[in-house]
């Protein structure tokens, strides 16, 4: 796989995720995101548990997603924020 193959994916998977969510312009999410994508990507170079790109981008998407959901909703239950459906 081509390295600036990789980096494009993870860029419009963590595009997507900021428009998807509403948070554009969040730094920390945009690094939280990247890193959750970043480590999808790694994980496939080291065990090669797929040899599609697409899938694994699709993975790296989805972790993403519910990594950000799952810790929204935790922050939001901490502060006593109501939770947007």
């Amino acid at each position: 796989m081509d390295v600036w193959m990789i980096l494009a994916v993870m860029g419009a998977v963590i595009l997507l995720l900021n428009l998807i969510s509403g948070s554009c312009g969040h730094t920390m999410w945009l690094l939280f995101q990247g890193s959750i994508a970043f480590a999808v990507f790694a994980s496939d170079f080291e065990w090669r548990w797929s040899d599609n790109p697409y899938f694994t981008a699709g993975v790296a998407f989805a972790a993403a997603f519910f990594a950000t959901v799952v810790t929204s909703r935790l922050r939001n239950l901490i502060e006593g924020e109501p939770v947007r459906d």
